[in-house]
């Protein structure tokens, strides 16, 4: 995991949130004290100081945010999650992949969803189609 490399922020995001599911947050805190990509949200999920920062991209993952900084609690974040990210990701390269005709659908997993439940500490199984609940 030390050795991927990070074009964007969603990739960075997703990296941080598998670190964090398979126990291998030190595995790139590394890489995460040096990544340009830095803001709240990863601050948070790495569990740096991240007073004064921004959150890049706020409409998408705002909810995220007010999930672990406890301005939302996990009913209202798993209702989020249920009725409004999967819309809310319609630019996201991966959307609507299962009606594809090639090969390419993978499930629609929000492995960051699964990071803040853990970072949070609630590894209750729920009923939100998009988590991957297992891997809490």
């Amino acid at each position: 995991i030390k050795e991927i490399g990070v074009d964007n922020y969603e990739e960075y995001i997703n990296v941080i949130s598998l670190a964090i599911l398979f126990d291998l947050r030190d595995e790139v805190t590394e890489i995460s004290t040096k990544e340009p990509l830095n803001d709240r949200l990863t601050d948070i999920l790495m569990a740096h100081s991240s007073v004064g920062k921004e959150l890049r991209f706020k409409e998408y993952y705002g909810s995220f945010c007010d999930y672990l900084d406890g301005i939302i609690d996990v009913r209202q974040f798993e209702r989020y999650m249920n009725e409004e990210w999967y819309k809310s990701s319609e630019g996201m390269y991966w959307y609507d992949s299962h009606k594809s005709g090639e090969d390419i659908y993978t499930g629609y997993w929000s492995w960051l969803a699964a990071a803040c439940l853990k970072v949070k500490k609630e590894v209750t199984h729920g009923t939100v189609q998009y988590i991957p609940y297992d891997v809490i």
